[in-house]
């Protein structure tokens, strides 16, 4: 593996540990500790993205059926997964509230958790 990415992914894994031990300290919330982290994971892997500290993950290749030697390639990068993964489970935080009220199995949960 490249060195710069890996203690690129450390520092950025060392931040977020920090910004939520900090913001649920002074806050003594996990959401809010946890959604501050995820924006700070999300800033590093756009800005290592954007510097070039990056790792090709998967690569697709389309092909022309018609002329082989024409093909274009798409590759997903680390960072790219990693920005969508801290993206979609950002959302799902801030959905969560929504989707328990609505969902009745999950609203009964919540008011046996809650008893």
């Amino acid at each position: 593996m490249e060195p710069g990415f890996v203690a690129a992914f450390v520092a950025m894994l060392a931040s977020m540990t920090v910004v939520f031990a900090v913001v649920f300290g002074r806050t003594g919330s996990i959401r809010k500790g946890v959604l501050a982290a995820l924006v700070l994971g999300k800033a590093w892997a756009l800005a290592m993205y954007l510097m070039g500290i990056d790792r090709p993950v998967i690569r697709l290749y389309l092909v022309n059926r018609n002329n082989p030697l024409v093909y274009r390639e798409i590759s997903i990068t680390a960072n790219q997964l990693i920005f969508l993964a801290y993206l979609s489970s950002f959302i799902m935080i801030i959905a969560l509230p929504i989707i328990v009220d609505q969902v009745p199995e999950l609203r009964r949960l919540k008011e046996k958790i809650e008893i």
